[in-house]
């Protein structure tokens, strides 16, 4: 991946949007992207990616689904790029089989992606393992039925439970959270859906539940789960579990993190590179 263009560089700093947020005790940096449908920030995005990554994209027969690959790739590389002009020599490696960095231009953090049709979102850590999903609801799809195709019997009957209205938003939190789960194990959808389950209970809040054939280690220990708001998004994040968080078998709320009258926080987190 070539460095970014002046061009795009300003189209970057000009349109993306970026928020710290705290989850328990760590540091979560959301940044979102708008696709765009100008053809020079496409060109220019597409003249950052490597020959591999071109020919993946031109491997992509609508057009649209291209450009939106080219300008997700650019638009990583831009934050790796960005992240390498003020930190140090870093040893995280990203967990994505997927990888978008050639040897020797690391990601300083660990980072995971998701998308729309419209935007992209990159969520970075501060340690291994990290997980982060959005979806655009589809007013077209009957979510009850969908549910009880994919889902968990305890899961399927709080959809089909659920108050008019309440069921199709229920369903998609679920979504996010199992889908934020899978890619923090660095799995896909075929690799099972239900490898996380959650359960409402009587406060509204969700309770997680683990498949019993899932297993983990002290490397990848039992993911916490946090929702959040960004961008006009509802966000699902998991991250590694750690001593003193919030209840691991609740999913919590990732705040933003506020800096003080002085333009930092007390706890010292690492600031936005962008």
């Amino acid at each position: 991946m070539t460095d970014p263009t002046a061009s795009i560089q300003g189209a970057f700093l000009a349109h993306h949007q970026a928020q710290l947020f705290r989850a328990g005790t760590q540091q979560i940096s959301l940044f979102a992207w708008p696709y765009s449908s100008d053809p020079d920030v496409i060109a220019g995005c597409k003249a950052m990616l490597r020959p591999s990554e071109l020919r993946r994209a031109n491997r992509l027969r609508a057009s649209s689904a291209c450009a939106t690959f080219v300008q997700r790739r650019a638009f990583i590389g831009w934050l790796v790029h960005q992240q390498e002009q003020t930190a140090g020599p870093q040893t995280s490696v990203p967990q994505s089989p997927a990888d978008p960095f050639p040897p020797g231009r690391r990601p300083p953090q660990h980072f995971s992606v998701t998308s729309t049709a419209s935007h992209a979102l990159v969520a970075i850590a501060q340690f291994p393992g990290i997980g982060v999903d959005i979806e655009t609801p589809d007013d077209t799809l009957d979510v009850r039925d969908l549910a009880r195709g994919l889902f968990s019997p305890g899961e399927e009957k709080s959809i089909v439970d659920a108050a008019p209205g309440q069921a199709a938003q229920l369903f998609y939190r679920l979504w996010r959270l199992k889908e934020a789960g899978l890619k923090y194990l660095g799995l896909g959808l075929s690799d099972g859906i239900n490898r996380f389950q959650f359960l409402p209970d009587s406060q509204g809040d969700l309770r997680v539940v683990l498949s019993p054939q899932q297993r983990f280690s002290c490397d990848q220990p039992v993911p916490r789960f946090y929702e959040c708001r960004f961008s006009g998004f509802d966000v699902a994040l998991a991250l590694p579990g750690q001593m003193g968080c919030e209840d691991p078998w609740r999913v919590a709320k990732a705040t933003p993190w506020v800096p003080d009258e002085n333009g930092v926080t007390t706890d010292e987190p690492r600031a936005l590179a962008v």
